[in-house]
């Protein structure tokens, strides 16, 4: 079951990521559109010719005479005005009987048959050379017609789909449409102007030669008529284009049953006329409109059905682990949110209605809308198959008055853009990238593990999600060990970690990509215990100079020159080779009170010619004899060596951890076989372990520490690595900031933080200040 319900969760991933890459080529297509239609303008003579603008009527007493006068008040010098009552039973007639009675208009009265039959009625009687068809609720500009009427000057257009606006909106819906209105209009129908993929020539304002109208029959007596003769003149090899300035003023739907009626209505009629005009798709003669047709039928009709599905796949996917977010950026993206946003942003800046701001919030309506829309095209899909009756179901018509826009909607505009562009600057600096965005004091490393969060994700965004977490340079990602690993490491599937196994992406993979897009350089950990292995090889465990058997740490044979040295050192080669990672960093390396099991024995005594190790007085192995150091020293090298050559291979740098020789700072680790100079031989850097409140040190310790690295070492082959943990609980912040500060005065500039889930807001301020200098 998993199977199918995984393909078809993917295959509308891909369904939508296409689409959603055709919105993203709309906006250099609107910009195009822009430079074309200048250039097209200026180089066009002026068209003269009269213009008869159409108006069909059914029940129109409430708004038809502001139409009419709306009309009658256009700049243009040569146009008729045709009503055709289509058999009213209101008092459409009496509401204009002045304009009948003194012949401002041409009036038809006809019986009731439909609105495609009233065009047709006006198309027959008219004298212009142009007929523009328009609601009779609409409110055109002065300049309406002018601005419709110019392009006809070209002989190569035959028709042009005009702009509409929501009349006076007052309630929420009527605000978002708004919105919507200049996505689907002002930004659309620009791009697909230029594509000459108009899909139609809105019925509220549109204009087409009177000859071609006639030529093709006119409008066909259907629902969407509209939409039918659009495609049509498509068929024609007609050439349509969309003007965004001629504009009309026009009712919108208020209420969610008013926008139901109205879409059903839309979508049943775009069903039935796709596939009354299928013979259009992918057909090479109507091109390009035959090949953006059936996408756009996919994104209309058929989407919204797959949509309905996923949202009960999505909660599946999510707690299956098929479906995961970093952050809140990433759940909005997922929903469309931010695109919706970016592009309702950009449409209404280019359409130059900067008031229209004020409704931006109303968009939010955006995430129950989008499923309300799905349900109407299911529905439509239902009526549609059964065939049932096509009613007309038009928009409750309001009278036509002034509306003052209230004072607080234009400082809610104002808020918006404020808003608006402090979000924009915040995730550019903290999401899309994370430079420096001051001059810290120190150059900061953080450590991040995926077993200290129930949610692998949060060992991310818990990073990300820091204020001022620009002031780092590179983030350490815990990759895991042979037997556990953080990645989908092929070959080696049972040594996954259940975290891994829980997920369906590579958690070291994912995670390297978000930091280094967010501008970090990354290291990967890999960490050399094996409990497991240990549990199934027993001999394999390092043994303590007390003679006690280790249950995590493997003998120093078996790392230097066994099997799991062999298993680590294919760890950092298929890392260094796959991931994009800056780094690698083996830690858990130091070896002093745990390497004296018989195998360590038989390499120490083939070094030094001993049948034993040194031992105290009390007999137990004296830790701290020279010739054990060396022995070691030199073995841990030659691994190390091994181990860079495989990072170094692939780009990679290699950083090795090394404990403090907290009795003379001056032994650089050689007591745990990590002697600080031989490591430096072939390692990149090592990252020296200031664990000082693990050890019951004061934090002052740090300075000596930091004083004699800053001296010795050259400032660019060592980190500092401050530890939060302790013997009983974690570091308290006001240690942890004297830590920092010592650290600073002492001289050493590089400083790592481990780990980040100990980190409180109370230590990040902390450690902000030191980095800040505050």
């Amino acid at each position: 079951m998993t199977l199918p319900l995984l393909a078809i969760f993917h295959s509308f991933g891909a369904v939508i990521f296409f689409l959603g890459l055709q919105g993203m080529l709309f906006l250099p297509l609107t910009l195009v559109y822009e430079l074309w239609k200048s250039r097209f303008l200026k180089r066009t003579d002026r068209f003269i010719g009269r213009v008869t603008v159409l108006i069909p009527a059914y029940n129109e007493e409430k708004t038809i005479r502001a139409t009419i006068t709306s009309v009658l008040a256009s700049v243009y010098p040569s146009f008729e005005v045709i009503v055709v009552n289509d058999g009213s039973t209101d008092a459409t007639e009496d509401a204009i009987a002045d304009f009948i009675r003194e012949k401002t208009i041409r009036y038809i009265k006809k019986p009731n048959n439909g609105k495609a039959s009233a065009l047709n009625a006006g198309i027959e009687a008219a004298e212009g050379e142009v007929v523009i068809f328009t609601d009779a609720d609409s409110i055109f500009l002065p300049d309406t017609i002018a601005k419709m009427a110019r392009w006809f000057a070209d002989s190569s257009i035959d028709a042009v789909c005009g702009n509409d606006a929501p009349l006076h909106p007052s309630t929420a819906i009527q605000k978002f449409l708004t919105i919507t209105t200049h996505i689907g209009t002002g930004f659309v129908r620009r791009a697909l102007s230029v594509m000459r993929c108009l899909p139609i020539i809105t019925g509220n304002l549109g204009a087409i030669r009177t000859k071609v109208l006639r030529d093709i029959g006119g409008f066909r007596e259907i629902w969407g008529e509209d939409l039918e003769i659009t495609f049509r003149l498509y068929r024609h090899g007609k050439r349509i284009i969309f003007d965004p300035e001629p504009r009309v003023i026009a009712e919108c739907p208020g209420t969610i049953g008013g926008l139901w009626k109205q879409r059903v209505r839309w979508i049943r009629s775009y069903i039935k006329i796709s596939l009354i005009h299928r013979g259009l798709f992918f057909n090479p003669r109507y091109m390009p409109f035959s090949l953006y047709l059936p996408i756009n039928f996919l994104n209309m009709a058929v989407l919204p059905l797959l949509q309905i599905l996923m949202l009960f796949l999505i909660p599946w996917a999510y707690i299956g682990g098929h479906l995961y977010f970093i952050d809140t950026m990433e759940i909005l993206s997922f929903l469309g949110v931010v695109f919706f946003f970016g592009i309702a942003v950009y449409s209404i800046a280019l359409d130059r209605e900067f008031l229209d701001y004020r409704y931006i919030f109303y968009g939010l309506l955006i995430l129950p809308l989008s499923y309300f829309y799905n349900l109407v095209a299911a529905y439509s899909w239902i009526k549609e198959l059964e065939g049932a009756p096509e009613k007309w179901e038009k928009t409750e018509r309001r009278r036509v008055f002034a509306l003052a826009r209230p004072k607080w909607e234009y400082a809610v505009a104002a808020v918006f853009l404020i808003v608006s562009s402090s979000v924009a600057t915040y995730y550019a600096i903290n999401y899309l990238k994370a430079p420096s965005i001051y001059n810290a004091r120190f150059a900061l490393g953080l450590s991040t593990h995926f077993d200290a969060w129930g949610d692998w994700r949060k060992a991310v965004s818990s990073v990300l999600n820091r204020p001022d977490v620009g002031g780092g340079r590179i983030i350490g990602v815990s990759a895991g060990r042979p037997e556990w690993a953080y990645f989908k490491w092929k070959g080696h599937e049972g040594s996954w970690s259940n975290h891994q196994r829980g997920a369906k992406e590579d958690l070291v993979e994912r995670a390297a990509t978000t930091f280094k897009r967010a501008g970090f350089k990354v290291a990967a950990f890999i960490d050399i215990y094996g409990p497991a292995y240990i549990e199934k090889h027993p001999g394999a465990a390092a043994v303590g100079f007390d003679g006690k058997a280790n249950t995590e740490q493997l003998g120093f044979m078996e790392l230097t020159e066994g099997e799991w040295g062999r298993l680590v050192l294919d760890m950092v080669e298929y890392l260094a080779k796959n991931y994009p990672i800056d780094v690698i960093d083996l830690t858990e390396m130091p070896y002093y009170s745990y390497s004296y099991n018989t195998a360590d024995l038989k390499s120490y005594a083939a070094l030094t010619n001993r049948a034993d190790w040194p031992r105290t007085a009390e007999g137990l192995v004296d830790r701290d004899d020279p010739s054990i150091w060396e022995w070691r020293s030199t073995l841990m090298e030659e691994f190390i060596r091994k181990a860079a050559e495989r990072a170094h291979r692939h780009g990679k740098e290699l950083y090795v951890d090394v404990p403090v020789s907290w009795k003379d700072f001056a032994n650089n680790g050689r007591e745990s076989g990590l002697d600080y100079r031989r490591v430096l031989r072939h390692a990149d850097n090592i990252v020296v372990w200031n664990y000082f409140y693990l050890e019951g040190l004061p934090s002052s310790s740090s300075e000596g520490l930091s004083r004699y690295m800053s001296a010795n070492f050259a400032p660019d082959d060592y980190y500092i690595s401050l530890g939060l943990w302790g013997k009983t609980s974690a570091m308290d912040p006001k240690t942890f900031s004297e830590g920092l500060k010592y650290t600073m005065d002492g001289g050493s500039r590089r400083i790592w933080v481990t780990p980040d889930s100990m980190v409180t807001d109370d230590h990040w301020r902390e450690l902000v200040k030191q980095l800040k200098g505050d």
